[in-house]
């Protein structure tokens, strides 16, 4: 059996979706119903256009991990720079969340993957 029809078999990429989503939610804590639908269309639409594109296993975890990485890592770099005063005077009333850090993420998704790798 092929990587593509295990994955589909054993129920691993709607685990995987599903840990992508709990995975973008901490970046959203308050969602709507409106928005965890859109929040899980695009967790869908974002393993879909990995798994398609994909050549091995190994290609889909490292395309998913590499976005994923990319986007803590802009979101820390936002947090970062937001932590900065525009205004020496005035402190910055939205300082960097301590669960943007470079090792929570890779905790995170150690999390997301761990159940794949076994």
């Amino acid at each position: 059996m092929d990587w593509r029809s295990e994955l589909e078999n054993d129920g691993g990429r709607q685990r995987l979706v599903n840990n992508i989503l709990d995975t973008m939610k901490l970046q959203y804590p308050v969602l709507t119903p409106e928005e965890l639908v859109q929040l899980q269309t695009s967790a869908v639409a974002f393993e879909e256009t990995n798994f398609v594109g994909a050549t091995s296993q190994l290609d889909y975890f490292e395309k998913i991990s590499l976005k994923m990485l990319t986007e803590a890592k802009k979101i820390r770099d936002t947090s970062v720079a937001n932590s900065f005063p525009q205004n020496p005077v005035v402190s910055n009333p939205n300082p960097p969340s301590p669960g943007n850090t470079p090792r929570s993420w890779h905790i995170l998704l150690t999390v997301l993957l761990l159940p794949f790798c076994s």
